[in-house]
């Protein structure tokens, strides 16, 4: 079995290396994108996503957009929203 791929979509250059610690060397593949339009470019583009974690990045990052554009490609596809109070 491939590990799994995790998509994290946060402008802050800490979150990476927090997800990294919490998998605790579990093995996954993390794509990291810094924009809304990356996110959903990855979206369309990578058909076997895991799971995706928005970080709204104090409203930096669209997310409403994120889990409309996750609905249409994956419906089981599971998108946590990580709020910032910016």
């Amino acid at each position: 079995m491939d590990p799994p791929i995790l998509l994290l979509i946060s402008t802050d250059p800490h979150t990476k290396p927090l997800l990294e610690q919490a998998l605790d060397h579990r093995r996954a593949t993390i794509l990291l994108v810094e924009t809304t339009e990356e996110g959903l470019r990855i979206l369309k583009d990578q058909a076997n996503l895991s799971l995706v974690l928005c970080d709204e990045s104090g409203g930096r990052i669209g997310s409403e957009a994120i889990l409309s554009q996750a609905r249409r490609t994956a419906h089981n596809l599971p998108v946590i929203i990580l709020g910032t109070d910016g």
